[in-house]
């Protein structure tokens, strides 16, 4: 298995093997762990627009052209993992 660390905000670091302070799961790390201030970042923003079309409407709502008006959590998993790794 893999892991993925930011260190510094500068460069992404790739680790092989178990480490206990990884997350694997990242749906389910966005899932527990979720804070409303993450999705109002403008880079988070932003991603979201890019990846999945949808546009966040405040802290808890996002507009999604095919799913109508979902929380969060609805997010998909590429734009999960994507904001995991940022």
């Amino acid at each position: 298995m893999s892991a993925c660390k930011r260190e510094n905000d500068q460069k992404l670091n790739i680790f092989y093997g178990n480490m206990k302070e990884a997350v694997y799961n990242t749906a389910a790390y966005f899932k527990y762990d979720y804070k409303d201030n993450w999705i109002i970042d403008p880079f988070v923003e932003k991603m979201i627009q890019d990846v999945d079309r949808s546009t966040v409407l405040d802290s808890g709502v996002i507009d999604s052209p095919i799913l109508g008006k979902i929380p969060p959590t609805g997010l998909s998993d590429g734009i999960v993992g994507l904001y995991c790794i940022y």
